[in-house]
């Protein structure tokens, strides 16, 4: 698994490979996420706050929260509701994991946010990032262990292939890059 971790670190624009979750995988994700999904809004909040924080130049790339001070988003909202938006696809996501159609159930789940996200420009770079911001804070949130990190990192390297292939496709559909 770190072999794949590395690749993806060292290839920031590469579509990731599906990597099969095992039990303990599910076990570790279903169990830690009960934390945030318990209070799905101020989880995404909390996210997407530390998110525009740690990032502020994607801040722009979200044509209703662009120019706006984090101190004003905080409570929106508007805001609470796009980062709600967040936490349901995890969650539909995660409510998915050790079933046996979980890897048909993902395309379902991330296709559109792909295709979404292609239409407004958003780089492959940005999610990276957001995925960094959401381990971190699931890190503090929830003390994950070791074990438990590279179990969302195998999850991120799924969400990622699915999200990341249908830009791609979209890509090549329109002639333009990704």
């Amino acid at each position: 698994m770190g072999t794949i971790i590395s690749m993806i670190k060292s290839k920031p624009d590469a579509i990731p490979e599906m990597v099969k979750l095992n039990d303990e995988d599910a076990a570790n994700i279903k169990r830690t996420w009960e934390i945030p999904r318990a209070t799905p809004l101020d989880a995404g909040e909390a996210i997407l706050l530390k998110f525009f924080e740690l990032y502020p130049h994607w801040q722009n790339k979200f044509e209703h929260f662009k120019n706006t001070p984090l101190l004003t988003l905080k409570g929106a909202p508007g805001f609470r509701t796009h980062a709600g938006r967040i936490v349901k696809l995890f969650d539909d996501t995660i409510q998915e994991l050790g079933n046996d159609d979980f890897e048909k159930a993902l395309p379902r789940i991330w296709e559109v946010h792909g295709r979404n996200h292609y239409r407004r420009s958003i780089p492959i770079r940005a999610f990276r990032d957001l995925k960094d911001v959401i381990l971190g804070i699931l890190t503090e949130l929830c003390h994950l262990t070791p074990g438990e990190i590279q179990s969302w990192e195998k999850l991120f390297c799924n969400i990622y292939h699915v999200t990341f292939t249908t830009m791609e496709q979209m890509a090549i559909e329109t002639g333009k890059s990704r």
